[in-house]
C-alpha cells in the first residue's frame, strides 16, 4: 500500500505543492493558485476528512465560484485531483490529491482521509483517462 509518499523527507502535502509549481505546466494560473489554497486545508499526509465547498475556496481567494469550479476541472484533466465524491448542498465534494508519474498506470496518492471512500491505487485509462469511483 502507497504510505502517502513520493519520495522520503517532505511530506506529500509539499510534494504534490511542489509537482504543480515546477513540474505540472498548467495552462492556467489560477487553477495552481486554487489548487494551494485547497490543499492548504489538508493534512501534511495530504489527506482531507473535512475539506472546504468550493465558495470557501472562492472567498479565500476573492475569486467567483465558477471560477473556481473551473479550476478543479483544469487540476482533474491535469491529472492533480480525483474526484471521490461530488457535493450536494450543504456539504463539499470530496477529492483526493495526485502527483502523476511518468507511467500511466501508477500515481502517487494521498493516503485514505478516512471519509469512508475507498483509496484508489491504479489510474484507469491512461494518464487523464477515467477513474474509478
Amino acid at each position: 500500500m502507497n504510505n502517502g509518499t513520493k519520495k522520503k523527507g517532505a511530506p506529500f502535502k509539499v510534494q504534490w505543492e511542489r509537482h504543480v509549481l515546477r513540474v505540472a505546466k498548467l495552462k492556467n494560473p489560477t487553477h495552481a493558485l486554487v489548487g494551494m489554497a485547497y490543499i492548504g486545508y489538508a493534512n501534511p499526509d495530504g489527506s482531507n476528512p473535512r475539506p472546504p465547498a468550493m465558495k470557501r475556496i472562492a472567498a479565500d481567494l476573492g475569486l467567483s465560484e465558477r471560477t473556481v469550479e473551473r479550476a478543479f476541472e483544469g487540476l482533474e484533466a491535469a491529472g492533480l485531483i480525483v474526484r471521490l465524491t461530488r457535493g450536494i448542498p450543504g456539504k463539499a465534494s470530496h477529492w483526493r490529491f495526485v502527483i502523476p508519474t511518468g507511467d500511466a498506470t501508477a500515481l502517487t496518492e494521498a493516503p485514505d482521509s478516512g471519509d469512508g471512500v475507498p483509496t484508489h491505487h491504479q489510474h484507469r485509462g491512461g494518464p487523464h483517462g477515467s477513474h474509478q469511483r
